[in-house]
């Protein structure tokens, strides 16, 4: 490559073969190296040269001078932010900086889906192949909830896709179902516990540097006790979780997603939020949580940060079908589910399918949006 009138050799071999090639070379060469992601596409290839010229372009606008022989190893999608520091060349005194420092967008540049695209840098003018972005690529979210149900889909869902996911769990238990999945950071918080949630945003933050998006999964039900037998402690554990607890995360976490450059917020609000036919903590929570959303959605646009509700219904998940027992007056909801025009349950993987287009760049124009994902439940 030539770039800014330097030749620089970009490489997909190991060290000792490029050192031999090289060996009386004085190019400088990064190297790219132990690629061990699954997939055979080609563009996967692709994807990591782009990264590269990232960071050339960077070195040279910034005058950061390429030591002859500098490596830089790239294990998979997604190890430029999980890397704390990168270093050009092997001394430990040869330059280092942050990845927040050299790449503080990385994930904003959506490439195109043509094959062989002109990308274009201020120093750098480089005919490379690009490939289709994932939507969340290489971004940094917390989910709460991921233990089970929506919030465990949701997880599994944008690590995927290529996402980063800090997310809560209650049990130690609930953490290890997340040991295989290295996209994945469960971290034991409770919800309600304002430090709790000031730790899980300082997790991110020291981790990461960096946070695109919230969705707040995790919730509780009021199991359709009707006003007259709804005591304090039922009503305050309700809206608590299902209210109190994501405007404390949103508040606790926003900073961060403006030092970010934006991100979008996806809340799980419910069917009840939309009728009067659920118990009155859990209906006005999630009445109170859609209003919430707006509120954010409209504060914060300003800082190219999206928010959003999704009202899930008839949807399989521990609360729902875990055996818990509903009051009689579960009735009448009972009778309209069973009135839906499909005959069945939605999965957890249908919210989580949800969220990751509201987190998408395809949702970019989407804010303050109500996004019922019930099967026609709230038509019925």
């Amino acid at each position: 490559l030539n770039a800014g009138g330097h030749k620089v050799v970009i490489a997909i071999t190991t060290k000792d073969i490029l050192e031999k090639l090289l060996i009386d070379s004085n190019v400088p060469y990064i190297n790219i190296m132990k690629t061990t992601h699954k997939s055979s596409k080609i563009g996967y290839l692709f994807d990591m040269i782009v990264r590269c010229m990232r960071i050339l372009h960077l070195c040279l606008k910034h005058k950061i001078d390429l030591l002859t022989g500098s490596t830089i190893e790239i294990s998979m999608i997604g190890w430029l932010l999980r890397k704390p520091a990168i270093n050009i060349g092997e001394d430990e005194n040869d330059p280092k900086f942050t990845v927040t420092d050299l790449l503080p967008h990385l994930a904003k540049d959506q490439m195109s889906k043509t094959m062989s695209k002109v990308f274009t840098g201020e120093d750098l003018n480089v005919l490379v192949g690009s490939i289709p972005a994932d939507c969340e690529k290489d971004k940094v979210f917390i989910i709460t909830g991921i233990s089970s149900g929506m919030g465990k889909a949701t997880a599994e869902k944008f690590a995927t896709e290529g996402a980063f996911v800090v997310g809560t769990v209650r049990k130690e238990e609930d953490a290890k179902l997340w040991e295989e999945n290295h996209a994945v950071l469960p971290v034991l918080a409770d919800v309600n516990n304002l430090e709790d949630i000031k730790a899980l945003v300082a997790v991110v933050k020291e981790k990461y540097g960096r946070l695109d998006g919230i969705c707040n999964v995790a919730g509780i039900n009021d199991l359709c006790y009707p006003l007259l037998e709804t005591d304090d402690e039922r009503w305050d554990a309700v809206v608590g979780t299902d209210l109190k607890a994501p405007f404390r995360i949103m508040r606790e976490a926003i900073p961060l997603m403006i030092e970010s450059g934006g991100g979008s917020i996806v809340n799980i609000g419910s069917y009840a939020a939309l009728r009067g036919n659920h118990g009155p903590s859990y209906t006005a929570a999630k009445a109170g949580l859609e209003g919430l959303t707006k509120s954010v959605a409209f504060e914060f646009a300003k800082h190219d940060i999206r928010c959003n509700i999704i009202h899930p219904g008839g949807c399989a998940t521990r609360l729902t079908m875990g055996g818990h027992a509903y009051h009689a007056a579960m009735q009448p909801m009972s009778a309209i589910m069973q009135a839906m025009p499909v005959n069945s349950f939605g999965q957890p993987e249908d919210i989580a399918n949800a969220c990751a287009f509201l987190c998408s760049d395809d949702a970019k124009w989407i804010n303050g949006a109500v996004l019922s994902v019930d099967g026609g439940m709230s038509v019925c």
